[in-house]
């Protein structure tokens, strides 16, 4: 259940509850790079600023009538580990 940033209780030492607090997704920016219609490159970053920049850069060099450039934004989520062989 998430209540206000918490994702889940886990039993601590004592047999009580205690609280997770909610990790956030992390965000990448990936830039595609597109040649009569094939996908030549993709590249991630961190910030948004420097894949614009990237983006603008590669637009410089390719033919508009056939190729093209894009920036994506991608949320990674966190996902708790699975624990094995404590079944």
């Amino acid at each position: 259940m998430c209540l206000d940033g918490i994702i889940e209780s886990k039993p601590n030492d004592g047999g009580e509850q205690m609280m997770t607090p909610q990790k956030q997704p992390e965000l990448l920016w990936v830039v595609v790079k597109v040649e009569s219609g094939i996908p030549v490159m993709v590249e991630a970053y961190r910030d948004k600023q420097s894949a614009e920049v990237r983006e603008r850069s590669l637009r410089k060099c390719m033919h508009p009538e056939n190729d093209e450039t894009g920036v994506f934004e991608i949320q990674i989520e966190h996902a708790t580990p699975l624990a094995y062989g404590n079944s």
